[in-house]
């Protein structure tokens, strides 16, 4: 059996497929983008066909790879690219038609070109975001053997959040002048994803050579938009013009010197449904790494969400066996909140986990019926969290387990100090503390300002919470002291608390007051024992108060104003 192509020379390939196999469905993504689908009980001599018929209407095939039951093709002819893709699990068949795509490195002799190109052991950055404004957002950095970068996402690009990730390329590069970037991935368009790019496009252009940027936005049609879809659009308009834009299909494979991009789901894969939340539409890939040495064979593989929800996580398992879905790595969809699901990190089973959360939520959603299958995983000894725990791991090299995400306290001992800050920093960045975002409406973040080794903070009419100790520092000291010197230069109230999960979650009565005079400086000492529930505060020397407390209260240690102006000077945490 052949495609029959005798009729009208103008009729499309997709037409043509849709009239021989006699079902399925074509649909208009975008300009220039069609779909031909058949959503269940495909087979492979289908799939065979329909490569067949592509050949006999001239395209070339440019890559093709099958693993565990799925099986991908990608054909050209002149500007025109077509993506094939078959999943055995679902029986669902997919044929895209591209003619504003671009391929990258995708033949043999590429692939040889690339390994000779070897100049440095390929590295993973999960960059520590601030989390000052908003409590998601995830940046990684990919360095490729050939010297050049890989990022994904970026963040809000809060404070000096661009910067820093300027810093971190710099730091990593190995090539003369300015860092490349051979690609930036883009999962979706949300701000806490795309904003930081924005900013170094517009402050920082000339400090990094970008070659591509890869992303895929619903078209309105069959998904929900957002502002910073048109935004983005506009930012690439301008400031973009000599990057190549890649618009990621499933089934695709980007390679790159070390790495393989391997495109496992877009927005395109629910076709004709409507999404109805931007976070599926966040596109989902794996990296494979090359091995070190030419004779070893096992790769290492990193999986990427983005923000992917349960529906996303539904379509990955309908279609993809385990195999192709189990990782090494794996960054939580959705920062953990709701993303994923249960069966979609069983397949994934990952020993190192990436979470791009701050830290002081943690505990707020590592009983989430998702993350829960991480957090009582045996096998994944590993968690990084996105907050404070920024983490370069090489490629080429074992990763360290670690049993908590906190780690860096658990060998604390009494006397040690586990967290002082001085504030004579140019940045607020190098702060190692943060403000808490909430989105309930008594709640703003303070706006913060360095000067002369002082943070002057600000509050109006609303309270702001500031983290003094993340939520793990209970496990390694359930007896500590915190000393806070500044000034109050107009406080209508500030206290200390240390209870639940949610930090906001507190009641009037479990709260410490601090007793401040506006325009006086301030020296207070507070000694807690969690065992016994007890607190002492001191002020300049003086006994102020003693505070009974439930001994449960081991949530972290949070410092609250409320339409205030405060400077701080010094913090200082040791475990007694």
């Amino acid at each position: 059996m052949t495609l029959c192509f005798e009729r009208e020379i103008v009729m499309s390939i997709l037409e043509k497929c849709k009239e021989c196999l006699q079902k399925g469905q074509i649909y208009e993504l975008q300009a220039g983008v069609k779909v031909y689908k058949i959503e269940k009980g495909s087979t492979t001599s289908e799939y065979a066909l329909v490569q067949k018929g592509i050949l006999d209407d001239g395209y070339v095939l440019a890559d093709s790879w099958e693993e565990c039951g799925s099986h991908f093709a990608t054909y050209q002819k002149g500007n025109e690219l077509l993506y094939i893709a078959l999943w055995e699990r679902s029986g669902k068949l997919q044929v895209i038609s591209d003619r504003n795509e671009r391929l990258v490195a995708l033949d043999g002799k590429n692939r040889a070109a690339l390994a000779d190109k070897c100049i440095c052991s390929p590295l993973l950055t999960q960059v520590r975001m601030m989390y000052y404004a908003v409590n998601c957002g995830m940046s990684y950095i990919i360095r490729l053997t050939d010297g050049r970068f890989v990022i994904i996402d970026g963040g809000d690009g809060e404070y000096e959040e661009s910067e820093h990730l300027l810093e971190l390329l710099k730091e990593q590069n190995v090539l003369e002048g300015k860092p490349q970037v051979a690609a930036w991935f883009f999962t979706h368009p949300h701000d806490d994803h795309v904003l930081l790019f924005h900013d170094i496009m517009k402050n920082h252009r000339d400090e990094l050579q970008i070659e591509s940027l890869v992303y895929s936005w619903a078209s309105p049609e069959y998904g929900v938009q957002d502002w910073v879809s048109v935004l983005h659009n506009e930012v690439v308009a301008k400031y973009c013009q000599d990057m190549t834009v890649i618009q990621p299909h499933t089934g695709q494979r980007l390679i790159y010197p070390g790495v393989t991009f391997s495109v496992l789901y877009v927005h395109e894969d629910m076709c004709p449904e409507y999404i109805s939340f931007l976070n599926d539409t966040s596109l989902v890939m794996r990296m494979d790494v090359d091995a070190e040495e030419e004779e070893k064979t096992e790769k290492r593989r990193v999986m990427f969400f983005g923000d992917a929800l349960q529906t996303t996580a539904d379509v990955l398992c309908a279609q993809y066996e385990p195999g192709i879905l189990q990782c090494e790595m794996m960054q939580v969809a959705h920062h953990g909140f709701g993303g994923g699901s249960p069966e979609l990190y069983r397949m994934v089973d990952p020993e190192v986990v990436l979470w791009p959360l701050p830290d002081y939520c943690y505990l707020l959603v590592c009983d989430q019926r998702s993350n829960s299958v991480i957090v009582q995983s045996e096998k994944a000894e590993t968690v990084y969290m996105g907050g404070s725990q920024e983490v370069t791991i090489d490629l080429w090299q074992s990763v360290l387990p670690s049993d908590k995400p906190y780690e860096p306290y658990e060998k604390a001992v009494s006397g040690d100090v586990l967290y002082e800050e001085n504030f004579g920093k140019d940045r607020i960045f190098d702060l190692h503390w943060s403000c808490i975002y909430t989105a309930t409406p008594d709640y703003a973040a303070a706006k913060i300002a360095l000067e002369n080794g002082e943070c002057h903070l600000e509050s109006q009419n609303k309270l702001a919470m500031i983290v003094l100790m993340e939520p793990g520092m209970f496990c390694a000291a359930q007896k500590w002291t915190v000393a806070l010197k500044g000034r109050a230069n107009a406080v209508e109230e500030a206290f200390l608390t240390w209870n639940y999960v949610y930090p906001e979650a507190f009641k009037a009565e479990e709260a410490l007051p601090l007793p401040m005079i506006d325009g006086e400086e301030f020296d207070f000492q507070v000694s807690v024992d969690c065992d016994a529930g007890k607190a002492i505060l001191t002020n300049n020397g003086n006994i102020v108060q003693e505070f009974s407390f439930p001994v449960e209260w081991k949530k972290g240690l949070y410092f609250v104003i409320k339409n205030g102006d405060i400077t701080m000077k010094h913090i200082r945490v040791v475990k007694d």
